[in-house]
């Protein structure tokens, strides 16, 4: 199993120099399994999440590239330039670079990994060996900020409808070659580049009415199935008083599937009548099951912005009862995160 030992951040964004160690105190090779970033605003929590996630996505883009081998190390670096926007702004003050290096423990060895920025806009990258690609494809990245409204979901068990809303996947860029390179603007900017769609509200409904629909018609295979049982799991665990039922009710005005819940009195009501924390925790928990077979490391940017205090007290040991094998990185103010953690998980930043 990978794990992140340490990081190294060197002039990036308000960032001048900063080294964390990610194990137990006086135990150099037990690697904590939360790490909790806390600190008054400013103080630099989402730009070490950041830092994190660019080196490990950037290491997953030349992993796939050496399979495919589609582009030359040029073409790679002006596509992760383009799509990241980077510039200036992503380095300290005057200086003239920035660097990131993230040292993992990987198959029983410590790996680095090292990413480099200029202002003559270069990047560059060295790695001491090679890491399991199973780190960079077990990366999520959820951000601060989520849209979940309501939503139409007119066809049922229709994958290919699924895939096509989740197109941010990584292979999908690249089976599409760089000729959109140049379209990713503001909106579509960092936080939203976490390789899935933890962002997209319709995805995460269109992914229930499939399992839903599939296991109906006798056709939901294995993985989906225990896709399917991890969220109900979830589900009991964040609503103990309430049924995630799987039955889908047809809206002939609107074409729409609707996904029915029953609540403690018994009423049935559509998951889009839910409040808009419940709705963020059903996303939340569903886009991390959907994930259960790869999820490596979470990474997840002041979830109390979403989340009831209830929810935020149980978020830690639930996400660890769901998914073990889990390493987490989070920036948070909760008081109520901070005391389901251990002190030694515990990071308190400065603003300098």
């Amino acid at each position: 199993m990978s794990q992140i030992k340490s990081i190294t951040i060197q002039n990036f964004k308000g960032i001048q120099n900063l080294h964390l160690d990610f194990t137990y105190e006086n135990q150099e090779n037990e690697i904590l399994d939360n790490i909790i970033l806390y600190g008054i605003n400013g103080s630099g929590k989402s730009s070490i999440l950041e830092a994190l996630y660019l080196p490990l996505y950037c290491a997953n883009i030349y992993h796939v590239n050496s399979i495919v081998n589609r582009f030359d190390d040029t073409e790679i670096n002006d596509y992760i330039i383009n799509l990241f926007a980077l510039d200036n702004e992503w380095i300290y003050k005057n200086e003239n670079s920035f660097s990131i290096t993230i040292d993992i423990i990987d198959e029983n060895k410590i790996k680095s990994l090292t990413l480099s920025y200029m202002t003559s806009n270069e990047l560059h990258w060295n790695i001491t060996e090679n890491i399991s690609n199973d780190l960079g494809n077990g990366l999520v990245f959820l951000s601060s900020y989520r849209l979940l409204k309501p939503s139409t979901i007119q066809k049922a068990g229709d994958w290919g409808e699924f895939e096509q809303l989740k197109q941010k996947k990584i292979k999908d860029w690249f089976n599409r070659g760089f000729q959109n390179k140049y379209k990713y603007t503001d909106e579509h900017f960092f936080p939203s580049l976490s390789l899935q769609f933890e962002n997209d509200y319709k995805v995460i409904k269109q992914l229930l009415v499939n399992l839903i629909t599939d296991k109906k018609v006798g056709v939901l295979s294995k993985e989906n199935t225990q896709i399917l049982d991890k969220i109900h799991e979830a589900f009991s665990i964040f609503f103990p008083n309430k049924k995630f039922l799987e039955q889908l009710s047809r809206d002939s005005m609107f074409q729409d599937y609707r996904l029915m819940i029953e609540n403690e009195d018994g009423s049935i009501v559509d998951l889009d009548q839910l409040s808009s924390g419940e709705r963020e925790i059903i996303a939340f928990f569903t886009t991390l099951c959907s994930r259960e077979y790869d999820l490596k490391i979470l990474i997840i940017d002041e979830p109390e912005l979403h989340l009831h205090s209830k929810w935020q007290s149980i978020l830690l040991p639930a996400i660890h009862k769901l998914f073990p094998n889990v390493q987490l990185f989070m920036a948070t103010h909760s008081k109520e995160i901070h005391q389901s953690a251990s002190s030694s998980e515990l990071f308190e930043l400065i603003k300098e």
